[in-house]
């Protein structure tokens, strides 16, 4: 089976969680003798040339493409990674809009028009939850039949390593790890605003922009003690997996995520985790997690205050290898792509 992978031009950019997602899911299908082909926009995209394209990202930088697919008749997967904290009444509300607005001023686009429009264009839509199945199914009354639920997945080889070569080059141990970029999806302002109130020692991996956020986020850190940031660690990184070991709490009070690489990541290394609870984060994490309203300063400081008087346990490790490995992620994929082709 020829597979194209395609996702947005700024990905390789910024190294989030869909890029890591990307990567390995063109690298573990390849294992399983697939033939995947990441995208290179130079490239001429032949129709017989793919089984399956598989797109990544449903927003203004992938519609295009998938437009052009759409109007050549070539079939293509979406991976949405959509998901909104508004009520499905609410999104409806938004695509009335938008199509009374493209009456007086065509070629108007908002955000979760190209999300529905891709989605309406899609020969199957793989989202990485129920709850943003949910979400599209009922937003943009796409049919159920549709929809795949192909859930993220950790690598793990993150589940070997030790605190020691963390501990030994930081000086610190037994601290609240948070790994991810400034940013307000992140709510790391707010979580540093905690932090620095708070008797117990923080570390924050993740790159800082030069914009107003990360000033205000960068200025808190430089007046307080207790708050460690490093500013990139690459995710493969014995160090980076050194730090999950050494962590005993992992936050990660975001407005959403679906569900956060880094807390499996993290949850795989034996660390507790507390999490936002938007996004579908309690279809990975069950009962295992502390779960946070993002909105609510008291929330977040109760939930990391809560995880960091729990015993280290490895029963959330042991469901996660069980069921999010990107090896069994990758078979879940196949088992898509054969269904719909």
């Amino acid at each position: 089976m020829n597979i194209l992978i395609v996702s947005n031009l700024i990905g390789a950019t910024s190294v989030g969680g869909m890029f890591i997602q990307i990567q390995n899911t063109a690298k573990f299908l390849s294992e399983k003798k697939l033939n995947v082909t990441l995208h290179n926009p130079f490239e001429k995209i032949e129709k017989n040339k793919f089984d399956a394209i598989h797109i990544f990202g449903a927003n203004i930088s992938t519609y295009h493409f998938v437009n052009e697919l759409h109007k050549k008749n070539i079939p293509f997967f979406l991976s949405p990674i959509f998901f909104s904290t508004h009520s499905t009444r609410k999104l409806k509300l938004a695509l009335t809009s938008q199509k009374i607005f493209q009456k007086i001023l065509s070629g108007t686009f908002n955000d979760i028009g190209i999300v529905n429009q891709m989605c309406k264009m899609a020969k199957a839509i793989l989202p990485n939850t129920n709850e943003e199945k949910k979400l599209i199914q009922n937003s943009f009354n796409i049919e159920e039949e549709k929809i795949v639920v192909i859930p993220n997945g950790v690598d793990k080889n993150f589940a070997n390593g030790n605190p020691e070569e963390f501990e030994k080059q930081f000086a610190v141990k037994n601290f609240v790890l948070n790994v991810g970029y400034f940013g307000k999806r992140k709510n790391t302002l707010k979580q540093l605003n905690i932090a620095s109130k708070m008797d117990l020692q923080f570390v924050f991996i993740g790159e800082s922009f030069d914009d107003n956020y990360s000033y205000e986020c960068k200025k808190i850190i430089s007046n307080s003690k207790n708050i460690l940031h490093i500013n990139k660690l690459e995710n493969n990184s014995e160090l980076l997996k050194s730090a999950y070991f050494s962590a005993k709490v992992f936050c990660l009070p975001s407005l959403f995520e679906t569900p956060g690489i880094a807390a499996l990541e993290a949850a795989i290394c034996g660390t507790n985790i507390a999490i936002t609870k938007y996004g579908g984060t309690k279809e990975y994490f069950l009962n295992y997690a502390e779960y946070i309203e993002p909105k609510s300063e008291e929330a977040i400081r109760n939930a990391i205050e809560k995880s960091f008087q729990k015993e280290k346990s490895e029963n959330l490790k042991i469901h996660i290898l069980e069921n999010y490995t990107w090896e069994k992620i990758a078979q879940t994929t196949i088992d898509a792509y054969k269904k719909f082709l």
